[in-house]
């Protein structure tokens, strides 16, 4: 019994003297200190990369937030296919709208209205001479022949609102357009729109048929394309005012007045 306690005393020193030994290795100290130092500096950098990625999300969401509360309708920052979407969605005719005005790539909204104005009058012209060839071979009597020659004049009239409107836009200028113009460009637009619809109104009236139904057919696109001038501009406004600063390349309304 007393040689095996012996051994088993001499097994407890021998542990001892290794675990004595192995703290008193200066490299294997150095390799431990170097492995801790190592593990805490890794946790110390990945937390910092974590709390810098969790705060440029944070102040990149807020940023956002700030520009579009400060104006949520500014498209200063926006592609042309943005703003020509975003003005026709504001008209009754978005189909019309966008296949008139899809080619000119234009990125100014009101190089969009100047030009939704020329597609308008270029369309009542074609309207214009309906009328008189309709008259020519009417059977519908009297009545129709009058409804007729009174759409001859009402288009006449709508082709005038709109060149009244085409000439209050001439050139980009920094006074920009006055709220009173562009009241009196709403105007010029909302009478050469009645013009039309009265026009069909009175071929309906006298029960001209086939005629008023051909007229219509006729009028169909220039109808829509002054309905869609009218709403475009209605949506310029709300969309930079007559007052906003827009950018120098981004006018919204910066335009000369000739009318």
């Amino acid at each position: 019994m007393d040689s095996i306690n012996a051994l088993k005393g001499y097994n407890k020193v021998g542990e001892g003297n290794l675990d004595t030994n192995n703290n008193n290795n200066p490299s294997l100290r150095k390799a431990r200190n170097r492995l801790i130092i190592s593990i805490t500096s890794l946790v110390l950098l990945t937390t910092l990369i974590i709390a810098s990625i969790i705060g440029y999300a944070c102040l990149s969401d807020e940023s956002e937030d700030t520009r579009e509360n400060e104006n949520p309708n500014s498209a200063s920052t926006w592609s042309s296919d943005q703003i020509l979407k975003s003005l026709c969605n504001a008209t009754q005719h978005p189909n019309s709208c966008l296949s008139s005005l899809a080619n000119s790539h234009a990125s100014d909204p009101v190089e969009l209205f100047k030009l939704s104005l020329k597609v308008s009058l270029e369309e009542l012209l074609n309207v214009s001479s309906v009328p008189k060839r309709m008259m020519a071979k009417a059977n519908g009597g009297k009545g129709v022949e009058t409804a007729l020659r009174d759409c001859e004049g009402l288009i006449g009239d709508a082709i005038d609102g709109v060149n009244k409107s085409i000439e209050c836009f001439v050139g980009v200028g920094e006074e920009g357009l006055s709220e009173s113009k562009v009241n009196d460009v709403r105007t010029w637009l909302s009478a050469a729109l009645t013009d039309q619809q009265t026009c069909l109104d009175g071929l309906e009236e006298v029960g001209s048929g086939g005629v008023g139904d051909e007229m219509k057919v006729a009028m169909k696109d220039s109808v829509e394309f002054v309905s869609n001038s009218l709403a475009i501009v209605a949506r310029i406004v709300e969309m930079g005012g007559t007052s906003v600063s827009a950018p120098p390349h981004r006018k919204l309304l910066g335009i000369s007045v000739k009318c």
